[in-house]
């Protein structure tokens, strides 16, 4: 019989403790048995249903629907699984594992229906919610207006968004082929590789970097870099995220600018009627009203002290009411909790259950004081009779529970293995008949649950615990339950928790690459439920706003104060819009923070709906745009500044033309060549311009400036010319040097070069030539004619056998021929005729001979 009743109790408490949602129906679809579980799914109480056709409680239009073809096939033998969402008036919109089992009698006759309904609706929202992650992570990798790259941690490009290829001028095709190092200045990757390598090593958490890309026409654009490593559930590095931020502007702009504790506690941690307070000092007992009157006693009636206690106590529990009491007075870890039975003052014995503490103890550890609580729990004994009848159909419930239930003992020792048919599901051994679970898990799995089933024992507190396993070369997660059932005993209760850890891995890994992506991108992102205008917001909009993310979002209406008055109209206009049609929308807006400053941000949003069409949600981002603002700002006062300029500079090069015009008439006006040109190389000479007179003289007509090459002017002397055209240019020295060459014509002509430099900018590349050309050709043909004459005439001179001299005006002899002189040598006549001038002038006037 105590088998049983223990055996009972067990059962009794794997069915109440079971998070699956279980009731037994008689042949007639009436109620006959239900657990907590199964009366929270629906809300109602056990005493509403008992007894009460499943028609009466859920309506005839929804069995109908439901529940009546399920129930038949059940009826003929057949367990039946239906999975999926359904939308009752008890339960309301859930997503039910639904399975109906027949329930056998002792003779195996079908006696009634064994519902399980497992709720499965947060498993399928934690899914929706991780897809709805993913979608947000992938608008704000899409819509961002930063670049964002997600590289291998080798810096091979693995994702990158439209604004990076946009940035460095790059396909999304031909970025993926390329790697982080191809893309950097060569002078700033050692600096950006130590920061990788420390935010790998975890040294650092992220970095932030402004350095210059190599563009994809090669220039170079500046860019602020923000790293950070998204890591895998163990810390181990998975990707390197990188957001750019496109800084060129700013760069731009930079340039220009207890003593009441004790019985609380005893309240919390207790409960009954009886309180009794034992002042070990002077073995006093208090007992209260409750606790005497629970033994059919008066108030006073009963001496206090702890010897009328014992006096009450039935002689088979006494040894042991006395080793747990003396074992927690040595050591309040040990709980003092047992039932007995106790004397009333009729003589009978009362089933009591007894809880306390030692509450106070001096400097030495002694106890000085204890207290603790009486519950009469005679009708809990009396109830344990009837519910042994029910241990059979409560077996056949848990075993309906899709999930491994252990019995053990605090030192590992397996009691009971429940629901042997998930045994293999979970667990990687296959001996199920070893008393010890060591044979069942590996060692440091059942170290741990060996001291959780000692914690739990302590504390008579539920102890969860999740770890992974190897089954079948295949990786999978358990989550282990720890209930306490008696003393020295606890439930184990094993549930396959893989396809959850799985979702919630990914759930999490997209939500902190998401929270990652705004937190260096400073991208905050919002959602309004349309329903209840409730918003919530992402750690880095709180940031952006300069609210505290300890505290609350604020309210709806609360939202729009912090909004300039100027723009609220625009924003309500875009919400009621994305809230009626479901449109997307991004506007600038300017926001006032907590603490008194300004900033601009970008909003953008979108409007998500239902299965049905209705919008249900408001998602978006908002992106600080301030500095982007002020970048603006200073570049439009530039842009007006520059205007004025042009304006002014347009004026001038208008004066500057008609002057050059006017020079250049002139130039056109002059009878000599004029040339301007410039030597961009040695031997690359650019003409700027030539006057009427060198077109003409030169014969160029029809050629314009670029066709005009410098042989076409001098010929095979050009080079001769060419290197006096650079020393001028080198020296800066004016050159004037009478020159000879022959034309292309086959003329050959005579001119004076006049050769000087002007400087036309701050380099020598800057210099200009002048050159003016003279011609003297026909000066120099009048020149040998002459001097051809005078040779031809000297000769004829001196052959005439005659005296010939000529004489200045002052009587100097200037010309004489030779036979003339060597005669007058001869004859002594030159001193004389140079001694006496006066003598000499009157020969002249007389003698002289033309």
């Amino acid at each position: 019989m105590p088998k049983i009743d223990n055996n009972l109790r067990i059962c009794e408490r794997i069915f109440s403790l079971s998070g699956e949602a279980i009731c037994l129906l008689d042949t007639n679809y009436n109620y006959q048995l239900v657990n907590p579980a199964y009366l929270k799914l629906i809300n109602q109480e056990s005493e509403r249903i008992i007894g009460k056709n499943i028609k009466e409680i859920f309506g005839e239009e929804t069995f109908e629907k439901f529940f009546k073809q399920p129930f038949k096939r059940c009826l003929l033998g057949e367990t039946v699984e239906i999975q999926g969402w359904v939308n009752l008036n008890l339960i309301g919109k859930k997503y039910i594992i639904r399975t109906y089992s027949p329930y056998y009698d002792e003779n195996g006759k079908i006696t009634g229906i064994i519902a399980n309904l497992q709720d499965k609706t947060n498993f399928q929202e934690t899914e929706r919610a991780r897809q709805e992650s993913q979608e947000s992570f992938q608008k704000i990798f899409e819509n961002t207006t930063e670049g964002i790259a997600i590289c291998s941690l080798t810096g091979k490009f693995l994702q990158v968004n439209q604004i990076l290829c946009e940035f460095l001028g790059y396909s999304e095709a031909e970025f993926l082929n390329l790697n982080y190092h191809q893309v950097t200045q060569p002078r700033n990757l050692e600096s950006a590789s130590i920061l990788i390598e420390q935010l790998i090593s975890q040294e650092i958490s992220s970095f932030s970097l402004e350095k210059q890309y190599i563009h994809q026409n090669g220039t170079l654009v500046w860019g602020q870099e923000i790293g950070s490593i998204i890591r895998y559930p163990d810390g181990s590095p998975k990707y390197l995220l990188l957001a750019v931020k496109n800084i060129n502007s700013e760069k731009l702009a930079e340039l220009i600018q207890q003593q009441n504790q004790e019985r609380l506690q005893l309240v919390v941690e207790s409960s009954g009627d009886g309180f009794w307070d034992w002042d070990i000092t002077k073995n006093e007992v208090y007992f209260s009203p409750c606790w005497v009157k629970m033994l059919g006693y008066q108030p006073g009636e009963l001496p206090p002290n702890i010897e009328t206690w014992e006096s009450l106590i039935h002689p088979e529990d006494k040894a042991m009411v006395m080793q747990t009491l003396n074992s927690h007075l040595k050591d309040d870890s040990i709980p003092y909790k047992f039932d007995y039975r106790v004397r009333t003052k009729s003589g009978a014995w009362k089933w009591i259950a007894n809880y306390g503490k030692v509450v106070a103890r001096d400097s030495q550890g002694k106890p000085l004081r204890m207290a603790g609580i009486h519950e009469d729990i005679s009708i809990r004994k009396q109830t344990e009779a009837v519910l042994r009848e029910k241990e059979k159909t409560i077996r056949a419930l848990v075993e309906t529970i899709p999930d491994l239930m252990i019995r053990m003992k605090q030192d590992g020792t397996k009691i009971e293995l429940i629901n042997q048919k998930m045994f293999r599901s979970l667990v990687s051994r296959a001996e199920t008949n070893t008393e010890n679970l060591v044979d069942l898990f590996t060692a440091p799995i059942l170290q741990q649950l060996t001291r959780l089933a000692q914690k739990a024992l302590t504390t008579q507190k539920l102890q969860t615990y999740e770890y992974a396993i190897t089954n079948n070369g295949e990786e999978k997660f358990e989550e282990a339950r720890i209930v306490p059932l008696t003393e020295d005993e606890v439930l184990v209760v094993l549930r396959n928790i893989t396809e959850r850890t799985q979702e919630e891995t990914l759930l999490r890994e997209s939500r902190e690459a998401l929270a990652e992506i705004q937190r260096i991108s400073h991208i905050g992102s919002w959602q309004l439920d349309v329903a209840t205008k409730k918003m919530s917001w992402s750690e880095e909009l709180f940031e952006i706003f300069g609210f505290d993310p300890a505290n609350s979002e604020p309210t709806y209406t609360e939202y729009f104060q912090y909004i300039d008055p100027e723009d609220r109209g625009r924003l309500q206009q875009c919400l009621d819009e994305a809230i009626a049609y479901g449109t997307s929308y991004k506007i600038d807006l300017k926001i006032f923070r907590t603490d008194g400053t300004t900033r601009y941000i970008e909003l953008r949003g979108e409007g998500i709906k239902d299965r049905e069409g209705n919008v249900i949600k408001v998602f978006g981002t908002a992106f600080d745009i301030t500095a982007r603002q002020k970048a603006t700002k200073i570049l439009e006062q530039q842009e007006a500044e520059l205007k004025i300029f042009a304006q002014n500079f347009q004026e001038s090069n208008k004066q500057l033309a008609q002057q050059k015009q006017m020079l250049a008439d002139i130039l056109d006006g002059l009878p000599i060549p004029i040339f301007l040109k410039s030597y961009w190389e040695k031997d690359r000479i650019e003409f700027h311009f030539l006057n009427q007179a060198a077109v003409v003289g030169f014969g160029l007509q029809g050629k314009s400036l670029s066709e005009i090459k410098y042989e076409d002017l001098f010929g095979e002397n050009s080079m001769q010319f060419k290197s006096d055209d650079l020393k001028v240019l080198k020296t800066g020295k004016p050159l004037v040097k009478e020159e000879t060459f022959d034309h292309s014509s086959g003329k050959t002509y005579h001119i004076i070069l006049n050769r000087t430099s002007i400087q036309a900018g701050d380099t020598n590349q800057d210099k200009l030539l002048l050159t003016c050309a003279i011609d003297i050709t026909e000066r120099k043909i009048f020149e040998n004619a002459l001097r051809e004459s005078e040779a031809k005439f000297r000769q004829l001179a001196e052959n005439i056998h005659q005296v010939f001299f000529v004489l200045s005006e002052e009587a100097e002899v200037v010309y004489t021929a030779l036979s003339v002189v060597m005669r007058y040598k001869i004859l002594g006549l030159r001193e004389q005729g140079t001694g006496n001038r006066e003598q000499g002038r009157e020969k002249k006037k007389n003698n002289c001979t033309s």
